[in-house]
């Protein structure tokens, strides 16, 4: 059977369009993105001492696996004010030494491998993020600074843009901590991903 120039023209046309969807798709499949995040996070607070609230920031480097998974490193910092020093009109009260709990700034740096996970192509719409890395702490000068392993369970929404995307995330991030620093805290941000 002989194929008339035009069906000829439009078979070859069809073609071109599904080998040029497939590389786009693959392309996409193990493409690399970048991100960085900024906005507020909270801590359990301690009267006088922690504040409940802070600032957050984060950048992370990512590699999409599949149309629908994607793995990324992660490096991110809080940052939470000393609240104000309350002193208490009755002292001690007699109690020997008398050593009130001082107020004190919190500081965290975390470096994390995450796994990101969406029902929409290309790591946009709703997200589920799970994570674990290692933790550096410090409560000045109420507690001195440690390191310790973390996980995070994080949820996010994220709205294509271009070639990237803008959502807001939230992250529970619960660590192994000891004496009276924060053992969790919650980063909720806006991150922009450019792919």
């Amino acid at each position: 059977m002989q194929l008339s120039l035009r069906q000829s023209f439009h078979v070859l046309t069809v073609f071109m369009v599904v080998r040029t969807g497939r590389a786009h798709a693959q392309a996409a499949q193990h493409s690399m993105y970048a991100s960085v995040s900024a906005g507020a996070a909270v801590e359990p607070d301690l009267f006088s001492v922690r504040s409940a609230w802070g600032g957050s920031a984060a950048v992370a480097f990512g590699r999409i696996l599949s149309s629908h998974t994607a793995i990324q490193g992660r490096a991110g910092a809080e940052y939470f004010a000393a609240p104000p020093q309350f002193i208490s009109p009755g002292g001690c009260l007699g109690q020997q030494p008398c050593n009130p709990p001082q107020a004190s700034a919190v500081k965290i740096a975390t470096l994390a491998a995450d796994g990101v996970i969406s029902p929409v192509p290309a790591i946009s719409g709703p997200l589920l993020i799970i994570g674990v890395g290692l933790r550096n702490v410090s409560a000045s000068p109420e507690q001195a600074s440690e390191i310790r392993p973390f996980v995070d369970l994080g949820a996010g929404l994220a709205l294509a843009i271009g070639s990237g995307s803008l959502g807001l995330e939230a992250r529970y991030q619960l660590a192994a901590a000891s004496g009276g620093l924060p053992r969790w805290t919650l980063p909720i941000q806006v991150t922009a991903r450019f792919f």
